[in-house]
This record gives structure tokens, sequence and C-alpha cells, in this order.
């Protein structure tokens, strides 16, 4: 498991430094862990928790009240289970995290954040988004039929902090690019 442990450590900060140079990377964090399940069954326990976990985004104050998100909110289950040893010590001997099939948290260590030279289509922090009008370039897929399986190509580069900017600031009022 230490093994692991510090293959996931390694992988983010790779992942960390990803963040860092596509839009600042985060300042701080504060992360909370509640209990909300324990069962011990001979020389093994099992821990049920939740992790709520606030990362701060490297906006100035003055950002943060023109409608920049001052941090992301992480809240990730985990099941983490123990072995004891014959010497009565209790070794960690797993960690899940319960993701939901939604996109892997950013405090966790997912398949492709192993790989080397991964872009996580963060873009820039002053790239442009686009206008709001006009065909977005997208086809229609041809009539699949039992005997094919249609497999798009197709890629989607999402900026997590430029989505929570927007519904930040348009949470309470209507974007007047879009129609109502």
């Amino acid at each position: 498991m230490s093994d692991e442990v510090r293959d996931d450590l390694a992988a983010l900060a790779r992942k960390g430094e990803r963040y860092r140079e596509i839009d600042g990377g985060y300042t701080k964090a504060q992360v909370d862990v509640k209990v909300t399940g324990v069962a011990v069954t001979g020389q093994s326990a099992t821990v049920e928790l939740t992790e709520q976990t606030r990362l701060y985004l490297p906006f100035t104050q003055q950002e943060v009240e023109e409608g920049a998100p001052e941090y992301e909110e992480v809240s990730v289950r985990h099941t983490v289970k123990f072995a004891q040893t014959a010497a009565g010590a209790w070794l960690l001997s797993s960690d899940k995290a319960d993701a939901e099939g939604g996109p892997t948290p950013t405090t966790q260590v997912s398949d492709v954040d192993v790989e080397a030279g991964v872009d996580d289509g963060g873009g820039t922090p002053d790239e442009d988004e686009g206008g709001k009008e006009g065909q977005s370039g997208t086809q229609t897929l041809p009539p699949s039929s039992v005997d094919a399986i249609v497999k798009p190509a197709v890629s989607a580069n999402y900026n997590y902090n430029k989505m929570a900017a927007y519904a930040d600031k348009y949470w309470n009022d209507h974007n007047d690019a879009y129609r109502t």
C-alpha cells in the first residue's frame, strides 16, 4: 500500500503542476473528514468517511468581489480498510473514493493522472471562450444498426474554474447573451 500511496502522491503533484501552469493552481486547501460508519470484523476494519475539501483559487479579494470564485469545493465519500497485524497494529490496506460515475475529483488520482504529458484541457486564463452565436461545429451521427457500434471521435475540454465563475456570476441574474 505504501508504494501505491507514494505513486498517488507523485501523480497528484504532477496534476497540481498542470493546474498551476494552466490557471495558477490553488493557493491553499482546507480539508475536513467526517466518519460516517465503522465496522470491525476479526482482523479487518472498514471505515466509511466523507472528505470535504475547499481548494482556494489565486484570485484577489477584488476579483472575488467582482464575481470570481474564491474556492472550489469537493465532497467525496471514501471506504477505507485496515488490516490488523499479528503484533496488533492496524495498517491501511485500501482507500477507495466514490466519484459516483462523475469526473474524478481534483483531490483524487485517476488512471489519466498517472500518464505522462496529459493535457487536462483547461486552456489558459486569458483564453477567449468564443461567442455564443452560430453553430458549434457538431455533426449528426450516422444512423446505427444492431450490428454496428458507433463510437464518435469526440473530446471535450472543460475549464472548471471558468464554469464555476460563470455559475457564480449568473446564479441569480439572467445572462442576456441567451434567450429567456
